[in-house]
């Protein structure tokens, strides 16, 4: 015999542990019938996918399922909005030091400047007509 087959190892109680549950793991579901094992898997499904009231006197009903599809596409717009945004920060300076719109922001805003004169004076023209017809009807005018 060597020296290394006479070695004692030291005892790990740990890894003896980890036999013995593996083995009662296995002896556990081989005793559970197919028909409860599907049930069992059924309803940890089914409570995973279940809606439930987030936060204290919440109104917003949401599952665990649909939270982690949520905090997914958040993380995934989150991503795609940096590279958005990261082609419109430089900052563009003239000869005499004024802050020029990027050509990114001007060229978009080119795009739709229909939509943001729109957006602008629209409703101030409405509710000026809207005045008008309003004191045209009470005979202020």
């Amino acid at each position: 015999m060597t020296d290394e087959s006479k070695a004692i190892e030291k005892f790990d109680p740990s890894t003896l542990m980890d036999g013995v549950k593996d083995r009662v793991k296995a002896t556990f579901v081989a005793l559970i019938p197919d028909e409860a094992w599907d049930q069992m898997v059924k309803k940890e499904i089914d409570d995973w996918m279940r809606i439930r009231e987030r936060g204290y006197n919440s109104r917003e009903h949401i599952s665990d399922f649909a939270l982690v599809v949520q905090n997914e596409m958040k993380k995934r717009a989150i991503e795609t909005v940096k590279k958005i945004i990261e082609e419109f920060e430089v900052y563009n300076w003239d000869d005499q030091g004024r802050k020029v719109v990027h050509e990114n922001i001007q060229k978009m805003i080119l795009e739709h400047a229909d939509g943001i004169l729109l957006g602008i004076v629209g409703s101030m023209i409405q509710q000026t007509v809207n005045e008008l017809k309003s004191h045209i009807q009470a005979g202020i005018i």
